[in-house]
């Protein structure tokens, strides 16, 4: 991973201040849903650093692709039958850590960071995809 923060960090440097940037790096962070370890926080800020002028649209653009991340990860989950083998609820989640203590919270510790884990248990909790989408294109 370091090697494609340092690949990253350079093709920053000399293409960063191009608008063509913004959209390649929002192509990029739409992987992130799946691939937690990309940079996507540290692109936005080196962005909105580089073009300021353009901060708006830099923010709409990831958070577009942040939208489009969790399609994305909703479909996966759909499509490889995630449903039965993760939770069924909060209170499924709940009742592993009551049950199982410190391995159950090590297993959910492991699992992907917390907002691809709220993406999923929203979807198993009955929330529509339109809501989930919303919600991640307004608040993460």
């Amino acid at each position: 991973m370091r090697a494609l923060r340092r690949h990253l960090l350079g093709w920053l440097h000399r293409h960063g201040r191009r608008p063509m940037a913004i959209p390649v790096l929002a192509l990029l962070a739409v992987g992130d849903a799946i691939v937690p370890a990309l940079p996507t926080q540290g692109s936005v800020v080196l962005l909105g650093l580089l073009q300021p002028a353009r901060r708006r649209l830099i923010a709409l653009a990831f958070a577009l692709a942040g939208t489009a991340g969790a399609a994305l990860l909703l479909t996966l989950a759909a499509t490889l039958d995630l449903p039965a083998q993760w939770p069924h609820s909060w209170a499924g989640a709940q009742r592993l850590l009551h049950e199982h203590g410190l391995l159950a919270l090590l297993v959910l510790c492991a699992l992907p960071s917390p907002p691809r884990s709220l993406i999923v248990l929203s979807a198993l909790a009955g929330l529509a995809w339109p809501q989930i989408l919303l919600a991640v294109a307004r608040f993460c």
